[in-house]
């Protein structure tokens, strides 16, 4: 049985026939002459420029072009078949849209208040440094809370949208007037979790080149 080979620079013990310490890298005294240390190329997530790097700058993207569409629209058989609904935009400013959303009226009037506002605007804040983050280096740490912050952000708003108007409208109601804008935003948080996924930390991968 053969023996097990000793590194002369850290003493750790090597298998038979091996090259180059596990440990060190140094070379081995059974080596032949032209064996060297082996080099490695070290994989860098934050450089992978790949399909989930392109579907997070989308998601992103997709959240701050949703906060200029309609997140609320007028009721089922309302008058103004033509209303454009209301845009976190339009709620943000504490704007009705055109002519509002809820019934006739609008997001004002305890619709929404000065908590879901700070909220939407903490939602484009994010998404817009999510964006700016993707393009300049995507880190784990720092898009997961975005795509978070984003979800819970757009959930939040429908939860107190629910809570502020159950005297008036029923919830499937409520939920019935939600519309493209809000669903957008919901879809944008998700992916940018999930590509932010993609850059989590994980085992250094290496390959030898010589």
């Amino acid at each position: 049985m053969e023996t097990q080979v000793v590194c002369p620079n850290c003493r750790a013990e090597n298998l038979p026939g091996a090259m180059n310490c596990y440990k060190c890298n140094s070379k081995m005294p059974t080596a032949p002459a032209w064996a060297g240390p082996a080099s490695f190329k070290v994989y860098d997530a934050t450089k992978d420029r790949g399909v989930a790097y392109m579907a997070g700058v989308a998601g992103a993207v997709l959240v701050v072009v949703s906060y200029f569409l309609a997140w609320l629209g007028v009721p089922k058989g309302g008058e103004d078949v033509e209303n454009r609904g209301t845009s976190a935009l339009d709620i943000l400013l504490g704007s009705n849209g055109s002519k509002g959303s809820i019934g006739r009226g609008g997001v004002g009037e305890g619709s929404v208040g000065l908590d879901v506002r700070f909220i939407l605007l903490v939602v484009l804040l994010v998404a817009l440094a999510a964006i700016a983050i993707f393009l300049i280096k995507p880190v784990f740490a720092v898009l997961l809370p975005c795509g978070l912050i984003v979800l819970a952000g757009t959930l939040y708003f429908l939860v107190q949208l629910v809570v502020r108007n159950t005297a008036t409208f029923n919830t499937p109601d409520l939920v019935g007037l939600l519309r493209l804008g809000f669903y957008g935003s919901v879809i944008g948080g998700a992916v940018i979790i999930g590509a932010a996924m993609r850059y989590r930390k994980v085992p250094t991968l290496m390959s030898r080149t010589n």
